[in-house]
């Protein structure tokens, strides 16, 4: 009798559980209205990962009118489970002031809340209020220590953002050498940023030996990875290209297409420097 009756429970669960593992996928694939309708089930049963994707539809408009009360709903309900991903969209919501009135002090309660739970987007935002000042008294080493553990985790913008603080000397003991790690960790995920600021430091010497070359190709890859007016790295590589040789821009050129095509960015730029006497200080 147990055992049928395991097997009865079984039976039932399995259409919600369906539903959920097809929602999954279909958001994954950008297939929203079809993520929408496959989710519903599971998210009204309780299920926190379906309850933040309709979180996530409704905030985003993704495939339905923008409708922050609706997100906010599901957000809340599988915040209430604990669940670390709906605490750091609700987090959102609150610190940009998503369809409702912007609130940092709250905004912070809901990243705190994901951040002790380990989760690395959270910890990152965490850190950046505390950085920036933004519901809490500006505290730079606190920004550090949650920036830290994001980026130990290998989440990229956090790892930016602390070779900022690396290189400024903000909230930790100043060094490049630090800085360019935290960059190039970050760098080797492609994120944008990271090979901007890594320019900057080949272009300076800062940590690395200069190397206008290094520079040119690290900010052609950031203006490729985001072309967008909010990324300065166009205008460095313009900048820097103005003080190199003819032979330079060959290099340079050369080993932009070598890296763009490489499976394994990092190592071969490395290998190119290590062939033209240019190393990490």
């Amino acid at each position: 009798m147990i055992r049928l009756f395991a097997l009865l429970l079984c039976v039932i669960a399995m259409p919600a559980l369906a539903g959920l593992v097809e929602g999954m996928a279909a958001f994954e694939k950008k297939n929203y209205k079809a993520a929408l309708t496959q989710l519903k089930a599971p998210a009204a049963k309780g299920n926190p990962a379906a309850q933040t994707r309709l979180g996530m539809i409704h905030a985003n408009g993704l495939g339905v009118p923008v409708n922050p009360l609706e997100a906010l709903r599901w957000y809340r309900l599988a915040a209430e489970q604990n669940y670390s991903e709906a605490q750091f969209q609700l987090g959102i919501m609150y610190a940009f002031g998503h369809g409702l009135k912007q609130d940092f002090a709250v905004a912070i309660k809901y990243y705190q809340q994901a951040a002790t739970q380990s989760y690395a987007p959270a910890q990152n935002e965490l850190g950046i209020m505390h950085d920036n000042g933004r519901g809490v008294r500006r505290d730079y080493a606190e920004a550090v220590k949650w920036y830290t553990l994001a980026a130990e985790q290998g989440y990229a913008a956090a790892q930016v953002n602390l070779g900022i603080k690396y290189d400024s000397g903000f909230g930790v003991h100043q060094s490049y050498r630090e800085a360019v790690k935290w960059f190039r960790a970050a760098a080797d995920q492609g994120n944008a940023s990271a090979f901007n600021n890594l320019g900057v430091m080949y272009a300076d010497g800062l940590g690395v030996t200069t190397s206008r070359v290094v520079a040119y190709v690290l900010y052609h890859l950031s203006a490729s990875n985001d072309p967008s007016a909010a990324n300065q790295a166009g205008n460095n590589r313009n900048t820097i290209a103005r003080k190199m040789t003819a032979s330079e821009i060959e290099a340079a050129k050369a080993l932009a297409k070598e890296l763009l095509a490489s499976k394994a960015l990092l190592k071969t730029l490395d290998a190119w420097c290590a062939g033209h006497g240019v190393k990490l200080l």
